[in-house]
């Protein structure tokens, strides 16, 4: 167990600083608080592989999840903020995610998690090829969210396809564009049977409205990822030649 964690923590400090590099100030020092991953027998759950870092980077904080074997990509990222107080309790899995608890100066506690991408569209990650070799080009456009040269074309196909699937109402092909486990209100979805469930209490009429009136001039992008802007909260980001939802910070109605 001990040869394991001086292993993993050794993956940890690589994946951080490989995706510390796409933030503006790459001088900017990180400090690993705590990580789990599934060769760590506390943390394991139906099979799942995964790494999960909690993090500080300069005065911020973050929680991340990487996908199995390939840690130098995230799956998920949640930014906590600056200067944060975190839980002696550290990081606590339940429920299929890992969660840590956190408050700012005079606020109150709260609690987040992130999931460990288990599913990309309906398929498995374990069932997926991903290409990846240190050496490749960032993209100049997309670079600083951590996107390579060669996704540049999936970054900028994202956004059209979402609106020619949302024009035909076609849910299913919407579902397939998403990475699972995922959050939508309170709702946690394991996969994307689940998310058809309540597909439209999630893309609304008036969420379609906003989503189709966006070009790919409005996407956010910074070093926490992609983002649908005009204040939707959709995140989402390239694996190789296709991209994906991250996170649908959206109500259910």
């Amino acid at each position: 167990m001990k040869k394991n964690t001086i292993i993993f923590l050794f993956i940890a400090i690589a994946a951080v600083f490989i995706s510390g590099c796409c933030c503006k100030d790459k001088e900017q020092e990180f400090m690993i608080i705590e990580f789990a991953s599934s060769k760590d027998s506390n943390y394991i759950f139906n099979g799942r592989q995964y790494l999960v870092l909690l993090y500080k980077q300069g005065e911020n904080y973050f929680l991340q999840s990487h996908i199995p074997n390939y840690t130098e990509r995230i799956v998920f990222s949640h930014y906590l903020g600056k200067n944060v107080f975190i839980s002696s309790d550290g990081l606590q899995f339940k429920d299929g995610q890992m969660t840590v608890k956190y408050r700012g100066r005079n606020e109150d506690w709260h609690k987040v998690g992130v999931p460990f991408g288990d599913f990309i569209g309906d398929k498995h990650v374990s069932q997926m090829k991903f290409k990846y070799s240190p050496n490749e080009p960032y993209s100049e456009k997309y670079g600083i969210a951590g996107v390579l040269k060669r996704e540049e074309p999936a970054v900028e196909a994202f956004l059209p396809t979402l609106q020619k699937h949302l024009r035909n109402n076609d849910a299913d092909a919407i579902s397939k564009m998403i990475i699972y486990p995922i959050e939508a209100g309170d709702v946690w979805f394991k996969n994307r049977h689940e998310f058809l469930k309540y597909y439209p209490r999630i893309f609304t009429e008036e969420i379609k409205k906003e989503l189709l009136k966006l070009q790919n001039k409005d996407v956010l992008c910074n070093f926490k990822g992609l983002m649908l802007s005009h204040g939707i909260g959709m995140w989402f980001f390239p694996y190789d030649d296709k991209a994906y939802f991250q996170v649908l910070n959206l109500s259910i109605y």
